[in-house]
């Protein structure tokens, strides 16, 4: 769907952000698309993309954010987030422009290594032209992993951060989960280069 002032009308776009092989990307595939809008109307979209199977012998699982200017008929070429091998998986990622101030955007998702699943986050201050490099923010512990992370930002420019940090059953591989913790991070969106542990101190948590 292409929008316009005063009309909608659904139309192909004519480039699409480039993630896979079909459009121009190194990728087998890309999954969990997530588009947010900046005030200014820019719009930004993420994606987790993959090469090979999960965890096995020369994949690569990596988070890819591209943006458009003009009501998504043309994409960016992507700029990676984050790219691993074998050793860690990057899943469930989501993106959330900030609606106070339009050179903000946040992306947070979950990482997986050994037993550790903490949450990564990373942001552009400069309106998508260029991105801090990945970090965690948030860890829940030994054989927990965050899941459904996701920023939202308050009238007052405070970012709270949803997640449900989970511990999976140790029978059935990571993803059946066997108890569930929900949690709330919270930050400000201007802290300086240490913002994770800005985030950490300031810390609350939810349980359901």
């Amino acid at each position: 769907m292409v929008a316009a002032p005063g009309r909608a009308r659904r139309r192909p776009s004519r480039a699409a952000p480039a993630a896979t092989r079909v459009n121009g990307g190194d990728y087998d595939r890309a999954s969990d698309p997530w588009v947010t809008f900046a005030p200014d109307g820019t719009a930004y979209q993420i994606s987790i993309s993959f090469i090979g199977q999960e965890d096995q012998p020369g994949s690569v699982s990596a988070v890819l954010v591209s943006r458009s200017t003009n009501g998504g008929i043309s994409w960016s070429d992507p700029i990676t987030l984050i790219r691993d091998r074998p050793e860690a998986f990057n899943d469930k990622e989501t993106i959330t422009a900030d609606s106070t101030d339009a050179r903000f955007v946040y992306a947070v998702w979950d990482r997986l290594a050994g037993n550790l699943g903490p949450t990564y986050f990373a942001r552009t201050t400069d309106g998508g032209a260029t991105w801090e490099p990945a970090r965690a923010i948030f860890d829940p512990g030994a054989n927990f992993q965050t899941l459904n992370n996701q920023i939202v930002v308050l009238p007052s420019g405070t970012l709270d951060q949803f997640l449900y940090a989970v511990q999976p059953q140790p029978h059935a591989g990571r993803h059946p989960l066997d108890r569930q913790r929900r949690h709330v991070v919270r930050a400000h969106h201007h802290c300086a280069s240490d913002c994770t542990r800005d985030a950490g101190s300031r810390e609350r948590h939810r349980r359901a």
